[in-house]
């Protein structure tokens, strides 16, 4: 797992530095303007670090979910339980009639 969040991380990482490079180079900026690149930098990768990590850590809850999806969907098309086009014609007019001007 460590080395799978590694090659993640040199992937994010290069591909940031590699912008960051490119706009301390590109432009000619003060002292204080290549700070400021520098800093935002390590702002986004604090930034997409955290969201990795979240998502690693809710990965676990999305598999159950996707599971319990898999497990009713199979349960119905069992019971030969469908939703036809007309089925979602209908529940999404009535929808609009109730919910929006105009519909």
């Amino acid at each position: 797992m460590f080395e799978r969040a590694l090659g993640s991380i040199e992937g994010l990482l290069g591909e940031m530095i590699r912008v960051m490079s490119f706009d301390l180079l590109r432009h000619d900026l003060s002292a204080e303007e290549e700070v400021g690149v520098i800093e935002q930098t390590v702002i986004a990768v604090e930034n997409k670090t955290r969201i990795e990590d979240k998502l690693e850590e809710q990965a676990g809850q999305l598999l159950a979910h996707g599971d319990y999806l898999q497990h009713r969907i199979s349960l119905a098309r069992n019971l030969n339980r469908y939703v036809t086009s007309e089925d979602l014609y209908t529940y999404v007019s009535d929808f609009i009639d109730a919910h929006c001007e105009g519909g």
